[in-house]
């Protein structure tokens, strides 16, 4: 939604920058932590926590997607206002947990970069019109149905439940 409000007075380029170079800072960050926690827990709970994380994002998948804020406000650049919404995000935390899980934080940004910039530059590919055609509900409710399953499986896993 963000991505879709600067759409309106800046270039493509410029925001696709924007985006890119906030998501690594973000998703840096999480995977850092990721890989920090790795080394203290055990396997079985960093399979539980990233179990937890896929729920935790799959639960706020079925809600309403907010309305496009103000992002027209003058002087107001794209990349701190990229930075600000994605610090604490979904994405992140679920980059802290594959990070942790995986032992791999550099595939995890790398991942969290490649699912970030495809569903954001959307509006960008699309266009304004075209974009507000898309059934984002239905979407998020699928997306949402998946990362559930998934976040189950793992967490039950973890468990020795499955």
């Amino acid at each position: 939604m963000a991505t879709a409000g600067f759409a309106v007075q800046r270039r493509t380029s410029a925001i696709l920058a924007a985006l890119l170079l906030s998501t690594l800072v973000s998703l840096a960050f999480g995977a850092a932590g990721g890989a920090l926690i790795a080394r203290m827990i055990t396997y079985e709970a960093r399979t539980l926590l990233l179990g937890l994380a896929l729920i935790m994002t799959a639960s706020t998948m079925f809600m309403r997607p907010r309305k496009a804020t103000n992002t027209r406000a003058e002087g107001s650049a794209p990349i701190w206002r990229y930075l600000a919404m994605q610090l604490g995000d979904n994405s992140q935390f679920i980059v802290f947990a594959f990070a942790a899980r995986g032992n791999a934080p550099a595939l995890a940004v790398l991942g969290g970069l490649a699912a970030t910039l495809a569903a954001a530059a959307l509006p960008l590919a699309l266009g304004a019109d075209d974009f507000a055609r898309v059934p984002l509900i239905l979407l998020r409710r699928i997306a949402g149905a998946l990362l559930l399953a998934t976040g189950l499986w793992s967490a039950l896993g973890a468990l020795g439940l499955l």
